[in-house]
């Protein structure tokens, strides 16, 4: 039962006018009985699996600090640690629910944007019967058009697997490898995005003969994606994401700069300094949030 937290607010009248059997009372009771042996306590936080109790920041068994995650993942990971409504089982339908979401936006936008690369692509393919008369700016903008269109697909086709998968799943085991496979099309995604900016310049470049046209195209391109991409930085992740922010990975973060200049003082520099303490308090949060208890601090132990 996954939605057991409706079994409390059931009455004997609805028990009654349901007609429900001996048989899946005695369910219901055993499960409401299972809720309150608890005693208001969280879960402990070993059930968690390694990689998200690093994700968390938790110590290791022998209580050493845990070795930093590095991954595209982590900025999902939070996805796994969805509030309590009731049982574990209806923690997982809304884990489930979380990863088959992302996982379908992930494809919409993926799916959208390869019509872009695919609308940029010359004949040059089709009506040549030699290689080498071929226009050099078409031989590249086509390779780079394949390229980015290869990008995408593996994107799309990642991000419905993920999908499908999450609804055959239902423990953070299985969970974890869905999320890492999220992570992976989500990379791709964003590798192409920024790829779409000097693939539009090429073609005005192959299109117009002049590079004025196609480094002003690429320019502007790469502005507006800024206006996106510099406020969900500085106003989403750095001041509630601290946690995600901490453990991407660094070539990611040099990317992320290098279209948004304006991000360079939230993703660049000493993290540790900047986000370890607000990083352990959403720790902290998504914790209790999911019903887990917080690990005792040991003597001597520093952590927030």
């Amino acid at each position: 039962m996954l939605w057991d937290w409706q079994l409390a607010r059931l009455t004997d009248r609805h028990f009654e006018g349901l007609s429900f059997s001996p048989g899946l009372q005695a369910a219901i009771a055993r499960v409401l009985e299972r809720g309150a042996d608890t005693g208001g306590r969280g879960r402990p936080v070993s059930e968690l699996p390694l990689t998200l109790r690093r994700f968390l920041l938790l110590p290791e068994a022998d209580g050493s600090e845990p070795p930093r995650l590095a991954s595209v993942q982590a900025i999902m990971l939070g996805l796994l640690l969805q509030p309590v409504q009731g049982s574990p089982g209806s923690q997982a339908a809304l884990v489930s629910h979380a990863i088959f979401t992302m996982g379908e936006l992930l494809a919409i936008l993926a799916g959208l944007s390869i019509a872009v690369p695919i609308s940029l692509r010359t004949s040059v393919s089709e009506d040549l019967v030699d290689w080498e008369e071929a226009s050099r700016s078409a031989l590249c903008l086509d390779i780079a058009a394949c390229f980015v269109m290869c990008t995408l697909f593996t994107a799309i086709v990642t991000a419905c697997a993920g999908s499908l998968l999450s609804l055959l799943s239902d423990t953070m085991e299985a969970f974890v490898p869905i999320i890492n496979m999220l992570g992976i099309g989500l990379m791709w995604w964003v590798i192409s995005i920024n790829l779409l900016a000097p693939l539009t310049g090429l073609y005005a470049y192959h299109t117009t003969g002049h590079v004025g046209p196609a480094i002003g195209i690429t320019v502007v391109m790469l502005i507006g994606q800024s206006l996106v991409v510099t406020p969900m930085v500085n106003k989403v992740m750095a001041p509630s994401m601290q946690l995600e922010l901490l453990l991407t990975p660094c070539w990611w973060r040099w990317v992320t700069v290098a279209s948004n200049p304006a991000s360079a003082p939230y993703l660049l520099g000493d993290l540790h300094a900047k986000y370890l303490v607000a990083a352990r308090a959403r720790a902290a949060h998504l914790l209790t949030r999911a019903g887990f208890e917080l690990p005792k601090e040991r003597p001597g132990n520093s952590r927030v």
